[in-house]
């Protein structure tokens, strides 16, 4: 699991309230939705898929089309989404629109979920249905490009594009799209072959002298920002189609999370996901500051770390970004050292709650485990 601040409910005792409410209120469908989303994140898929269908059906028994919000499903949609269950959002989707038919916005994140799947026929059929429901919307619109975009009909998604910016010019999504169609447009390939397109390090080279020039580093900021947000996306639609990543989901998460852990600690002008060897010559030095700053960071946690890790730069290999040879000198490296960082975080683990231990001793252990790493703010 992501590494958390502060106590929380477990995922059982959150179950548990969730099952006592509707012990006590069966009809209550906002409690089966949570439940159900609750179920599917644990690994409960057919009991969480059964109680998520249930309360749609509970729902539209109490809430007619004309009472209906559509946006009160927003909280389920995200949650499934963040957690890369765009199969489970399908299905839930395919079911709101079977009982609400004229509710533009399902149709809209149905074909969300179906591009995320690689179904890329469904979701422009479902993007055009929103579109047709709801023709002057220019969300709609832009996802309807969108999903041309992804399928490589470059035209058929300009069109679209051009008329949701007609409707809202100041859009910053259709704005980007239309980056992406350009983009496209002068150098072919598909839109995986842009998310994957080689870095031009020169280019980044020359903006951060232009921004050292001006002291202002915003746009190398949003430029490293960038390519970052292209790589995992690509990584994440891999993950999301191949489904051959144990607990992929937490998986996914756990290395995000550890990527923006890391862009804290660095000292360097800008990070670069991609970097395969900055992490591997840092990776000890990370680890260290890692165990020392989150108290969540346990074998689960750190194991999900390097299965992260490994899936990402494995799959940059296995489309050419990083080299065969240095994956697996990077892949050597951390296993070895994998014992020894399992080791320190459980021994921190036993120091760090134990209130009977006085500081002096507790910072003497921490001494010895990260060597001094703990007392440097950066990398």
């Amino acid at each position: 699991m992501v590494p958390l601040f502060g106590k929380k409910l477990t995922p059982e005792e959150e179950m548990d309230g969730l099952e006592e409410i509707l012990r006590l209120h069966p009809a209550y469908y906002p409690a089966l939705y949570h439940l159900g989303g609750r179920k599917i994140a644990t690994g409960q898929e057919a009991e969480g898929r059964r109680l998520l269908l249930e309360a749609v059906d509970l729902m539209a028994r109490r809430e007619g089309p004309a009472q209906f919000d559509p946006k009160s499903m927003d909280n389920v949609i995200e949650f499934l989404e963040e957690n890369l269950r765009y199969d489970v959002a399908r299905e839930l989707l395919e079911r709101l629109i079977q009982r609400y038919p004229h509710q533009a916005l399902f149709y809209d994140e149905l074909g969300a979920a179906a591009l995320f799947l690689g179904d890329e026929a469904a979701a422009a059929a479902m993007a055009r249905k929103a579109v047709e429901l709801d023709p002057q919307n220019a969300h709609f619109l832009s996802n309807l490009g969108w999903a041309h975009l992804v399928a490589g009909r470059l035209d058929e998604a300009g069109k679209h594009l051009e008329r949701s910016l007609a409707l809202m010019p100041a859009n910053e999504v259709t704005q980007g799209n239309c980056e992406v169609l350009r983009h496209l447009k002068r150098a072919g390939g598909t839109f995986m072959d842009y998310l994957l397109r080689p870095l031009d390090r020169k280019a980044l080279e020359r903006l951060e002298e232009r921004c050292d020039r001006k002291g202002d580093f915003r746009d190398l900021d949003q430029a490293a920002a960038q390519w970052n947000h292209d790589r995992l996306d690509a990584w994440k639609r891999e993950l999301c189609r191949r489904r051959d990543v144990p607990d992929y989901s937490e998986v996914y998460k756990s290395l995000r999370a550890f990527f923006g852990f890391v862009e804290q600690l660095s000292e360097d002008t800008y990070l670069l996901y991609e970097d395969m060897g900055w992490f591997q010559s840092r990776f000890a030095r990370i680890m260290n500051k890692f165990i020392f700053k989150m108290s969540d960071a346990d074998a689960e946690v750190i194991g999900e770390i390097y299965a992260g890790l490994f899936s990402f730069y494995g799959f940059l290999t296995e489309r050419g970004l990083a080299d065969k040879t240095g994956y697996a000198r990077f892949r050597s490296e951390l296993l070895g050292m994998k014992r020894g960082i399992l080791g320190k975080a459980a021994r921190y683990a036993k120091v760090r709650h134990d209130d009977s231990i006085p500081e002096q001793e507790k910072e003497r252990v921490r001494g010895e485990l990260f060597e001094g790493d703990h007392e440097w703010p950066g990398i």
